[in-house]
């Protein structure tokens, strides 16, 4: 979650230490953070549905094909939240 900072209601990443880059950069990579965040959230959010949809389908189902394609695309959505949340951490690591 996006802590807040003494700046007028500007928000930066957990961590982030203050000087390292100019202030219009500072505000730019927020902003594409706070962006970042919520896409991952979005994203997890998606992929959890997609298990439970999954998880909900008949046992016989689970294991066909269908079955296997809901856990295959619910795999790529975890692999896609991953790499978000791996933004996330180099956008911490650029504002250091």
């Amino acid at each position: 979650m996006i802590e807040p900072t003494s700046r007028a209601g500007a928000a930066h990443p957990p961590g982030r230490k203050r000087g390292a880059m100019n202030k219009q950069r500072r505000r730019a990579i927020d902003a594409i953070y706070a962006k970042l965040e919520e896409l991952r959230d979005e994203l997890e959010s998606v992929k959890d549905e997609e298990e439970e949809a999954r998880d909900n389908l008949p046992e016989s189902l689970q294991g066909g094909e269908r079955g296997e394609a809901m856990s295959e695309a619910a795999d790529r959505l975890e692999s896609a939240v991953e790499s978000l949340q791996d933004a996330l951490d180099y956008l911490e690591e650029a504002g250091q």
